[in-house]
């Protein structure tokens, strides 16, 4: 079914969840939020999910939950074109980013100043489908918080750019790669930790709110 037919299905209240879902479950990874239709039928689908399935969404309705929010967020950051989001199963994260088999999520910033985006879908789905409101708000958190790090990497990476945070988050980068022990012993007092930290909780309180 093409967007134009499951559109009108949807006007006219004869479209079924699942049409809908599958819908959006195969189009997700060109998921393009500035074409109003399509942003239409996703933001159908996630009212949904928020009525009758946070905390029992299965892996399908969770994946395309992230996909939707980070992508949503990048775009209202104008860094859409700039930020990949991809979401990965435990095996292909940790086969993916060896080494960081702890993390929940990851931003990857290019030379070409884009950055990729990934969530590992198994810990996400035990926070976002947990029946604690305060671990779903963590999984928001987390979704918001590393696209909050690829705008950082973008701001550091364009041209002409510059201001004092912008140059104490640059430090900080370089100091993960220099120097990763000394970063994560002091990540709470870091002001890149600590910008994505509030940001990101700031808009999961309003999401949900």
């Amino acid at each position: 079914m093409n967007i134009q037919e499951l559109t009108e299905k949807i006007k006219s209240n004869q479209a079924s969840y699942n049409e809908l879902l599958e819908w959006c479950s195969e189009n997700k990874d060109k998921m393009n939020l500035n074409d109003f239709n399509e942003f239409c039928l996703y933001n159908t689908l996630i009212n949904e999910l928020f009525k009758f399935k946070i905390g029992k969404m299965n892996r399908k309705e969770t994946s395309i939950f992230i996909k939707f929010f980070a992508t949503k967020l990048a775009c209202e950051l104008k860094i859409g074109d700039k930020v990949k989001v991809e979401i990965l199963d435990n095996e292909k994260f940790n086969e993916k980013y060896k080494g960081h088999s702890d993390d929940i999520g990851l931003h990857i910033p290019s030379k070409d100043g884009t950055c990729t985006v990934s969530y590992n879908l198994s810990k996400m789905e035990k926070k976002l489908n947990s029946d604690k409101h305060f671990i779903l708000l963590e999984g928001l958190q987390v979704v918001f918080h590393e696209i909050r790090h690829a705008y950082q990497q973008v701001g550091m990476s364009q041209e002409g750019v510059y201001a004092k945070a912008l140059y104490i988050m640059a430090m900080e980068t370089i100091t993960r790669k220099v120097s990763p022990q000394f970063y994560k012993d002091n990540y709470g007092k870091l002001l890149i930790e600590n910008d994505a930290q509030k940001a990101g909780l700031q808009i999961a309180l309003s999401t949900i709110g």
